[in-house]
């Protein structure tokens, strides 16, 4: 199984177009469930959350930088 960058998906969007859901999963080698998902979660503008959560080493930042 590939993982899904956002070039993969934006590719997998245009394909998507043209090509039923099944050939799309084919070419990139993921879960038909997975694109769906993806696509959907894109095409609504979603964020992933754990992007927006807190390292978790940001409070020893201090000591970290010394």
């Amino acid at each position: 199984m590939v993982k899904l960058k956002e070039h993969h998906i934006l590719g997998a969007e245009e394909l998507a177009r043209n090509q039923s859901i099944r050939q799309v999963t084919s070419t990139f080698e993921v879960d038909e469930s997975t694109l769906r998902y993806r696509l959907y979660r894109h095409k609504k503008g979603s964020v992933d959350g754990r992007s927006l959560q807190q390292e978790a080493c940001a409070p020893y930042e201090s000591a970290i930088s010394d």
